[in-house]
């Protein structure tokens, strides 16, 4: 008889995460014009596929520029401010990129918090309402939009499909991801 442990794998939905990192990094080289400073990266936890691999992509392209990457890892503001603190304290910092949404919102707290120079570049990952605060009074100046809702709605609808009728040659499906700014960013938030 069939168990779904014989094949467990009906499809993935995802965004290429690669790519994500790419546009980052594209998005801080325009804005940073030049600037030679430290980037902040927020990487979450490296062990995570998705986060090595958005992290790596970034900072893979920001080095070839020459920038020094201050990497910290963990989630949440418990486990990354103060490293967070430490570094903003040196000084230096010309940019910061957060690589996951808890983080993000963590990173614009922390540097709400310290009243930090809007002069720092901040490039976030995901949208959610409780960022509109953040675009609005210049701490956060972009965000990777991964789409994580309608990853979320087509991942349900995948695995609806494969439990109620049987659906199992699904196609991995890959999403492009979309860089968010102060002026976009409020036509991609969902309603509550």
């Amino acid at each position: 008889s069939y168990s779904i442990m014989d094949d467990p794998h009906v499809s993935t939905i995802k965004v290429n995460h690669k790519c994500c990192g790419r546009l980052a990094a594209d998005f801080m080289k325009y804005g940073l014009r030049g600037k030679q400073g430290k980037i902040l990266v927020f990487c979450g936890n490296n062990s995570i596929y998705s986060n090595h691999i958005y992290a790596d992509a970034f900072e893979t392209e920001m080095k070839k520029l020459g920038h020094e990457i201050c990497r910290v890892e963990g989630f949440g503001r418990a486990e990354i401010s103060e490293e967070a603190v430490r570094y903003l304290d040196q000084g230096g910092i010309d940019g910061v990129f957060i690589c996951n949404a808890r983080n993000t919102y963590s990173v614009c707290r922390i540097l709400e918090d310290r009243n930090t120079d809007k002069d720092v570049l901040v490039v976030g990952t995901d949208l959610y309402q409780e960022l509109g605060r953040f675009f609005e009074n210049g701490i956060l100046d972009a965000v990777i939009c991964q789409y994580q809702w309608e990853q979320g709605e087509v991942a349900v609808q995948k695995m609806q499909d494969y439990l109620s009728r049987g659906i199992r040659d699904q196609e991995d499906e890959v999403i492009s991801p979309v860089l968010l700014l102060k002026s976009n960013y409020a036509c991609f938030l969902k309603e509550e």
